[in-house]
């Protein structure tokens, strides 16, 4: 889980989905108050009071306070969002001197340690291929993580560090926390079309 300073005052959770990084944040940092904002309202009555949850769309301008946040967390947002850099300045405006924010997602690309994706993962790539082509076609990137440090620090942030993640699809690794990791990933690639590659920004 994200670590942050103790000082941490205001959270905002951008896409919170069912609020569970909201609310396991607002257990680990009870004098924070962290807001999660969705579309969705699928989020559970049941939280720490200091979490609170909000329908909005995260796309059009912020009603909030500027220079207010500490932190901005942005994740799976892929597919969602047509215009990135609009959305991390909207967040820039928003954080105080010194505020950080962490995007994480998940690519949808394959690809194979030894070489041989090109041989034997044909069918992966026609799908990937034809996935993107169609996302391209509704005018949709679903590959931004590559992107997404250059449009942070054109947008004004400083000290962009990019880390990335291979995990595995299947349960192939000998490593068993790898090899939880795959079927997890190997699930969620199924049930929603999403790949092998972790790009995270903070």
């Amino acid at each position: 889980m994200t670590q942050l300073p103790a000082s941490t005052q205001r959270i905002f959770d951008v896409g919170t989905g069912t609020g569970i990084w909201a609310i396991e944040m607002g257990d680990k940092y009870e004098n924070a108050q962290i807001t999660g904002v969705d579309l969705s309202p699928i989020q559970p009555m049941w939280v720490p009071p200091n979490v609170t949850f909000e329908m909005d769309d995260a796309t059009k301008p912020w009603l909030r306070t500027k220079n207010s946040m500490d932190f901005v967390h942005i994740r799976n947002m892929v597919g969602s969002i047509r215009d990135w850099k609009a959305l991390f300045a909207e967040a820039l405006e928003h954080l105080r001197p010194g505020g950080r924010i962490e995007v994480t997602d998940i690519r949808t690309r394959f690809d194979c340690h030894d070489g041989t994706f090109e041989e034997k993962g044909k069918a992966c790539k026609e799908f990937v291929d034809t996935f993107h082509a169609i996302a391209k076609g509704m005018g949709l990137d679903f590959d931004p993580t590559p992107k997404v440090a250059g449009w942070l620090e054109e947008v004004g942030f400083e000290n962009v560090r990019l880390e990335s993640r291979v995990i595995p699809v299947g349960t192939w690794p000998k490593n068993k926390k790898l090899k939880h990791l795959g079927a997890y990933y190997l699930s969620h690639m199924l049930d929603s079309g999403e790949s092998d590659l972790v790009d995270i920004i903070f």
